[in-house]
């Protein structure tokens, strides 16, 4: 009874209820609009110019390392990182 009312309520305040935050939307409105807009990661690849753009990592620390690597190799690393991780996969747009 209480996983049903919880439910219930996630689908009201998601779906029809509006968020004052999001410029009265409800999340499902702002994620539709967001879904539409938002490249997926082939067109990101696409349109990414390593020679223009540096990918840096979230950690600052980590970063600098790789950019000192970078320097020494005269390559971005977390690129061909990123590279070979995705390499084959595909991400399908919301």
């Amino acid at each position: 009874m209480r996983s049903a009312r919880l439910s219930d309520w996630q689908d009201h305040y998601n779906h029809f209820r509006p968020h004052g935050s999001l410029d009265g939307l409800t999340p499902w409105e702002k994620w539709q609009g967001l879904a539409k807009v938002t490249p997926c990661w082939d067109e990101v690849e696409a349109n990414y110019n390593p020679a223009e753009e540096r990918i840096r990592h979230a950690d600052y620390w980590i970063d600098l390392q790789l950019l000192a690597a970078e320097a020494k190799q005269g390559k971005q690393l977390l690129y061909q990182c990123l590279r070979q991780r995705t390499a084959g996969k595909s991400y399908p747009h919301g």
